[in-house]
């Protein structure tokens, strides 16, 4: 076992699968922003030979089978699938001569088999004849029993009964199918919903060319050397998609023995080559459809990219072009093929409207999407792409009004964007530096307390987590501890009710917060506690009703005292950027918090065109989200009881 960097998986892992060897994908399964602690991970994905669906690695002109085999005494049973086709197949064999050239036709990168018949294989040396670098894999016994065949295929197909795919009593063929969509489903959690039909493969009704003979007619591969060139199927192959060039080589391995079907093709082909300037153009529309197989299976297991979403768009943009030069013509099996042609334009024209003309390799990547589809979409792009020339235009304004030439609107991950000033601009203020080394007692009165301590130990993206008992995040009980030893001090200077200062408390801090501490959220619940004792020691503030701390929210006691909290992002301010925080607004002694953190107004963007006033937006605070008369109520069996 080893493990490879993700950005180095498409180098990696073509020559990994050509090893015949399995990869296992691990993926983030949580938001990095939402986690607490270490990012839960886990193996989200395992690539075999026969489960890939990456174009980079797949071969456009030869199909990637995934084959399960079971036998009894005299018979066989073998299944295979192309999973980034959807092509799916059974079938019974009477000898192992026979299992040996169905394998060697279909070249299956990956062969499942139960458990006890590998063993026994190994023990005999008695492995089929099959071509190099094929991957045995051997499962549980029980994978390839009816009951469980049934099952499966039962619920992948969404059907009563197996009948209508012509598995009536071939329970050989139905325990190897069942098997194979077990192990790309259950064990490598591959979805595979694409997968919605079988085909019961009939070995009576082609040519056996046992693997001697396809090896010696060289009808796909050389007999000696790497080139193609010296094979039936590169003199034959004059196809001009990869659909039509994996359906030739099936043709080559599977020569038919039904001659009415024989001559059906020979019919189809001397039309068109009595027609040969309805061959061309029909040729050079062909020329430009893509793999839509491959297409559509990666559609829908999820793994497309931006230009295959383009790539079918345009493929199916010719489908009306082919149908219409195939209505010229008469013949049954023409006619069989054009009644199965479905155009689709509704489709077309909202993936070519919707996806630029040239657009990335992945989704990452951005730039998938054309201006003018999506209004949001347009709103976000212009704010990345406008961002730098409006923080320009900003600091360009700043520094008129303020006529400070160096003002610099700055930007780092811990504060965000913030102006930067020199403190020779500001002459008068005084710093009175570590919080940890200041009494209260001897500073000055001030009108308003503002912090925001420090985010590392409350943010969701610290590893530890330590919360107000880290060393960082703990700075707020300075801030406590410095707000009441001023506020004492003025009590003593005989100052009373609004009159002690300072009045104000505000406080910023991540939204992390709210799921700090132990139990959950219990750090925010400590914040509003000691913030609330200023005001009245020894009062207790509950946690939530329901176990979590919405982010708005408001508590007042009388009119003596009024809290709110609100996270808002810095969008508001016109900001391009959504870095949200909680911010906190106090009045220690008044009923203001609500109007002062909730009014809108003073903001220079539209928090929302319909919020309204303060007092409604206020009000629905109160009303939806905490439910202060506890706070009364707490208050006054506390009085009677003398606990105040």
């Amino acid at each position: 076992m080893c493990g490879i960097p993700y950005h180095a998986l498409d180098s990696y892992l073509p020559k990994l699968l050509e090893a015949g060897v399995k990869v296992a994908i691990a993926e983030q399964l949580e938001d990095p922003a939402l986690a607490k602690g270490i990012v839960k991970r886990g193996i989200t994905r395992i690539i075999t030979p026969g489960t890939v669906l990456d174009s980079s690695v797949l071969n456009p002109h030869k199909n990637n089978f995934l084959c399960a085999l079971t036998a009894s005494k005299d018979k066989y049973g073998l299944a295979w699938m192309d999973i980034s086709t959807a092509e799916f197949k059974a079938t019974e064999l009477n000898s192992l001569a026979e299992l040996e050239s169905q394998l060697y036709s279909i070249q299956a990168r990956e062969c499942l088999l139960p458990a006890t018949l590998m063993r026994q294989w190994e023990e005999e040396k008695a492995f089929p004849y099959t071509q190099k670098h094929i991957l045995w894999t051997p499962l549980d016994d029980w994978i390839f029993s009816i009951e469980n065949a049934e099952e499966l295929l039962k619920r992948q197909f969404q059907v009563m009964t197996l009948d209508g795919f012509g598995l009536r009593g071939r329970t050989l063929a139905e325990r190897s199918a069942g098997a194979v969509i077990h192990y790309a489903s259950e064990n490598l959690r591959h979805n595979v919903v694409h997968i919605c039909s079988l085909k019961f493969h009939s070995p009576e009704d082609y040519l056996a060319l046992d693997p001697i003979c396809q090896r010696n007619l060289e009808l796909v591969e050389p007999m000696f050397g790497a080139s193609k060139e010296n094979t039936l199927l590169y003199v034959l192959d004059r196809t001009n998609t990869p659909m039509g060039s994996r359906l030739m080589r099936d043709w080559l391995l599977k020569p038919l023995k039904n001659v009415d079907r024989i001559v059906e093709r020979q019919d189809v082909v001397g039309l068109l080559k009595d027609d040969p300037l309805t061959l061309a153009e029909l040729r050079e529309t062909m020329g430009a459809v893509r793999d839509l197989e491959r297409i559509i299976a990666r559609l829908n297991v999820g793994n497309i990219n931006p230009r295959d979403m383009l790539a079918l768009a345009n493929s199916l943009e010719m489908v009306p072009a082919v149908r219409t030069l195939l209505s010229s013509y008469d013949l049954p099996l023409i006619e069989r093929l054009r009644e199965n042609i479905c155009e689709m334009p509704e489709l077309v024209e909202k993936i070519l409207s919707a996806i630029v003309d040239e657009p990335p390799a992945t989704v990452s990547d951005g730039g998938v999407i054309r201006e003018g589809y999506n209004k949001e979409l347009d709103e976000f792009r212009s704010a990345a792409t406008d961002g730098k020339r409006w923080v320009a235009e900003l600091q360009a304004k700043e520094q008129e009004r303020s006529g400070i030439k160096s003002l610099k609107i700055n930007y780092n991950r811990v504060f965000g964007y913030f102006i930067e000033v020199t403190k020779t601009h500001f002459p008068d203020m005084v710093h009175v530096g570590d919080i940890t080394k200041l009494n209260g007692a001897d500073l000055p009165p001030v009108d308003i307390i503002c912090g925001g301590s420090p985010c590392q130990d409350l943010s969701i993206a610290s590893c530890t987590r330590a919360g107000l008992q880290g060393a960082r995040s703990g700075l707020f009980m300075e801030q406590i501890r410095l707000t009441k030893e001023m506020r004492d001090a003025d009590i003593l200077r005989g100052r009373t009710g609004k009159l002690v200062r300072p009045r104000y408390f505000c406080w910023e801090n991540v939204p992390g917060c709210f799921s700090s501490g132990s139990p959950h959220g219990e750090d925010f619940r400590i914040v509003l506690e000691e913030i609330v004792r200023l005001h009245r020691p020894g009062l207790s503030v509950p946690r939530p009703l329901f176990g979590r701390w919405k982010p708005v929210g408001a508590i007042r006691v009388d009119d003596t005292f009024s809290l709110a909290w609100r996270v808002l992002a810095a969008e508001f301010w016109g900001v391009a950027q959504r870095r949200h925080r909680i911010f906190l607004v106090a009045d220690l002694a008044g009923a203001s918090a609500e109007k002062i953190l909730f009014d809108y107004c003073g903001l220079s963007g539209d928090l929302a065109s319909g919020e309204g006033t303060w007092q409604a937006v206020a009000e629905s605070v109160r009303h939806c989200f905490t439910d202060t008369s506890w706070l009364d109520w707490l208050a006054g069996r506390q009085r009677e009881n003398g606990a105040v």
